[in-house]
Protein backbone atom coordinates (compact mmCIF):
# COMPACT_ATOMS: atom_id res chain seq x y z
CA UNK A 1 0.00 0.00 0.00
CA UNK A 2 3.04 2.56 0.73
CA UNK A 3 4.39 2.27 -2.72
CA UNK A 4 1.09 2.94 -4.65
CA UNK A 5 0.43 5.52 -2.02
CA UNK A 6 3.81 7.25 -2.88
CA UNK A 7 3.82 6.46 -6.87
CA UNK A 8 3.82 9.45 -8.48
CA UNK A 9 3.34 8.10 -12.46
CA UNK A 10 5.01 8.42 -15.45
CA UNK A 11 4.97 12.24 -16.43
CA UNK A 12 1.86 13.81 -17.81
CA UNK A 13 3.54 14.16 -21.33
CA UNK A 14 4.67 10.34 -21.41
CA UNK A 15 0.27 10.38 -19.89
CA UNK A 16 -0.59 11.89 -22.93
CA UNK A 17 1.79 10.34 -25.54
CA UNK A 18 2.37 6.83 -24.56
CA UNK A 19 -0.62 6.10 -22.43
CA UNK A 20 -3.91 8.19 -23.71
CA UNK A 21 -2.95 8.00 -27.16
CA UNK A 22 -2.35 4.44 -27.36
CA UNK A 23 -5.93 3.57 -25.44
CA UNK A 24 -4.43 3.08 -21.84
CA UNK A 25 -4.40 4.20 -18.78
CA UNK A 26 -1.87 4.01 -15.54
CA UNK A 27 -2.89 0.34 -14.34
CA UNK A 28 0.29 1.11 -11.62
CA UNK A 29 -1.77 4.60 -10.55
CA UNK A 30 -3.25 4.53 -6.78
CA UNK A 31 -6.52 4.73 -8.37
CA UNK A 32 -8.26 3.52 -11.18
CA UNK A 33 -11.40 2.30 -12.15
CA UNK A 34 -13.16 1.05 -15.29
CA UNK A 35 -17.37 0.70 -15.92
CA UNK A 36 -18.51 -0.66 -18.58
CA UNK A 37 -22.53 -0.20 -19.74
CA UNK A 38 -24.93 -0.79 -22.30
CA UNK A 39 -26.90 2.50 -23.72
CA UNK A 40 -30.24 1.77 -25.69
CA UNK A 41 -29.24 4.67 -28.25
CA UNK A 42 -26.32 4.66 -31.15
CA UNK A 43 -22.84 6.07 -30.84
CA UNK A 44 -23.95 9.40 -32.58
CA UNK A 45 -26.10 10.65 -29.65
CA UNK A 46 -23.74 8.89 -26.89
CA UNK A 47 -21.03 10.97 -28.78
CA UNK A 48 -23.27 14.24 -29.75
CA UNK A 49 -23.44 14.67 -25.39
CA UNK A 50 -19.83 13.45 -24.73
CA UNK A 51 -18.04 15.53 -26.92
CA UNK A 52 -20.52 18.93 -25.81
CA UNK A 53 -17.87 19.00 -23.21
CA UNK A 54 -18.56 22.90 -22.22
CA UNK A 55 -22.40 21.13 -21.11
CA UNK A 56 -20.86 18.46 -19.18
CA UNK A 57 -22.20 20.01 -16.35
CA UNK A 58 -25.76 19.89 -17.26
CA UNK A 59 -25.38 16.56 -19.48
CA UNK A 60 -22.44 14.05 -18.00
CA UNK A 61 -20.64 15.53 -14.74
CA UNK A 62 -23.14 17.42 -12.48
CA UNK A 63 -20.91 19.51 -9.65
CA UNK A 64 -18.06 20.42 -12.90
CA UNK A 65 -18.19 24.18 -13.32
CA UNK A 66 -16.11 26.90 -14.80
CA UNK A 67 -15.58 24.41 -18.60
CA UNK A 68 -12.82 25.81 -20.39
CA UNK A 69 -12.71 24.62 -24.23
CA UNK A 70 -11.13 27.49 -25.94
CA UNK A 71 -9.87 25.64 -29.62
CA UNK A 72 -12.71 22.96 -29.18
CA UNK A 73 -12.43 19.00 -28.58
CA UNK A 74 -9.43 18.52 -31.09
CA UNK A 75 -6.17 16.61 -30.51
CA UNK A 76 -4.15 17.93 -28.29
CA UNK A 77 -6.17 20.96 -27.53
CA UNK A 78 -6.37 22.19 -24.06
CA UNK A 79 -9.48 22.51 -21.81
CA UNK A 80 -10.25 23.55 -17.91
CA UNK A 81 -12.78 22.78 -15.62
CA UNK A 82 -13.39 23.29 -11.64
CA UNK A 83 -14.51 20.05 -9.38
CA UNK A 84 -14.90 20.80 -5.92
CA UNK A 85 -12.60 23.48 -5.62
CA UNK A 86 -9.72 22.21 -7.81
CA UNK A 87 -9.55 23.38 -11.25
CA UNK A 88 -8.05 20.53 -13.94
CA UNK A 89 -5.87 21.72 -16.56
CA UNK A 90 -6.06 18.83 -19.32
CA UNK A 91 -5.94 18.17 -22.89
CA UNK A 92 -7.67 15.60 -25.23
CA UNK A 93 -5.69 12.38 -26.27
CA UNK A 94 -7.87 10.92 -28.96
CA UNK A 95 -10.91 12.57 -30.84
CA UNK A 96 -12.37 9.47 -32.85
CA UNK A 97 -16.01 10.50 -33.54
CA UNK A 98 -18.69 7.85 -32.57
CA UNK A 99 -15.15 6.03 -30.91
CA UNK A 100 -13.58 7.30 -28.03
CA UNK A 101 -12.61 10.23 -26.22
CA UNK A 102 -9.69 10.69 -24.26
CA UNK A 103 -7.82 13.02 -22.08
CA UNK A 104 -5.12 13.58 -19.73
CA UNK A 105 -4.45 16.42 -17.09
CA UNK A 106 -3.51 17.33 -13.32
CA UNK A 107 -4.79 19.05 -10.71
CA UNK A 108 -3.49 18.98 -7.08
CA UNK A 109 -0.66 17.17 -8.57
CA UNK A 110 -2.64 14.30 -9.40
CA UNK A 111 -2.13 12.90 -12.90
CA UNK A 112 -5.35 11.52 -15.05
CA UNK A 113 -5.88 9.84 -17.57
CA UNK A 114 -9.85 9.35 -18.60
CA UNK A 115 -10.99 7.58 -21.47
CA UNK A 116 -14.16 6.73 -22.88
CA UNK A 117 -14.79 4.11 -25.31
CA UNK A 118 -17.88 3.55 -27.48
CA UNK A 119 -18.64 0.28 -29.07
CA UNK A 120 -21.93 0.36 -31.68
CA UNK A 121 -23.98 -2.90 -30.75
CA UNK A 122 -26.44 -4.70 -32.70
CA UNK A 123 -30.14 -3.13 -32.50
CA UNK A 124 -28.32 0.50 -32.81
CA UNK A 125 -27.19 0.79 -28.62
CA UNK A 126 -23.96 1.41 -27.65
CA UNK A 127 -21.39 -0.21 -25.41
CA UNK A 128 -20.02 2.68 -22.92
CA UNK A 129 -16.35 1.92 -21.38
CA UNK A 130 -15.38 4.41 -19.11
CA UNK A 131 -11.91 4.10 -17.64
CA UNK A 132 -9.28 6.12 -15.48
CA UNK A 133 -6.49 6.19 -13.29
CA UNK A 134 -5.28 9.03 -10.87
CA UNK A 135 -1.59 9.03 -9.99
CA UNK A 136 0.54 11.14 -7.46
CA UNK A 137 0.85 13.11 -4.19
CA UNK A 138 -3.05 13.87 -4.34
CA UNK A 139 -4.62 10.39 -4.87
CA UNK A 140 -2.79 8.93 -2.58
CA UNK A 141 -4.22 11.16 -0.09
CA UNK A 142 -7.64 9.87 -1.42
CA UNK A 143 -6.78 6.37 -0.53
CA UNK A 144 -5.50 7.39 3.11
CA UNK A 145 -8.67 9.48 3.91
CA UNK A 146 -11.31 7.28 1.66
CA UNK A 147 -10.10 3.88 2.35
CA UNK A 148 -12.92 2.22 0.12
CA UNK A 149 -11.86 4.20 -2.60
CA UNK A 150 -11.33 3.08 -5.97
CA UNK A 151 -9.11 0.38 -7.25
CA UNK A 152 -12.24 -1.14 -8.46
CA UNK A 153 -14.58 -0.50 -11.37
CA UNK A 154 -17.56 0.10 -9.34
CA UNK A 155 -15.63 3.32 -7.61
CA UNK A 156 -15.42 5.73 -10.60
CA UNK A 157 -17.83 8.42 -10.50
CA UNK A 158 -21.30 8.66 -11.59
CA UNK A 159 -19.72 8.82 -15.93
CA UNK A 160 -21.16 5.18 -16.18
CA UNK A 161 -24.75 5.67 -14.54
CA UNK A 162 -25.06 9.00 -16.15
CA UNK A 163 -25.45 7.11 -19.48
CA UNK A 164 -27.33 4.45 -17.64
CA UNK A 165 -30.44 7.17 -17.30
CA UNK A 166 -29.85 7.64 -13.18
CA UNK A 167 -29.60 11.13 -14.05
CA UNK A 168 -30.98 13.01 -17.13
CA UNK A 169 -28.20 13.20 -20.07
CA UNK A 170 -30.00 15.51 -21.98
CA UNK A 171 -33.54 17.26 -21.93
CA UNK A 172 -35.12 14.52 -24.69
CA UNK A 173 -33.88 11.77 -22.51
CA UNK A 174 -36.51 10.02 -20.73
CA UNK A 175 -36.20 6.25 -18.66
CA UNK A 176 -36.43 3.07 -20.23
CA UNK A 177 -37.31 0.92 -17.45
CA UNK A 178 -37.11 -2.61 -19.65
CA UNK A 179 -33.70 -1.36 -20.95
CA UNK A 180 -32.36 0.69 -17.65
CA UNK A 181 -31.06 2.71 -19.93
CA UNK A 182 -31.74 6.27 -21.50
CA UNK A 183 -34.38 5.91 -24.36
CA UNK A 184 -34.55 9.66 -27.00
CA UNK A 185 -37.84 10.13 -28.20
Amino acid sequence: MTAVLFYTGPSLRELHEDYAKKQRIDDRAAITGRRDITVNAPPAVVWALLSDVTHWDKNLEPGVHDIRVPDGVLVNAPFTRVNKGATLKARFAVVEPERELAWTGSAFGAKVVHRYVLEALPGGGTRVVVEESMAGPAAGGVLLHQPQAARTAGDLPGYAEDFRGNRPLTRGAVPCPRARAPCWP
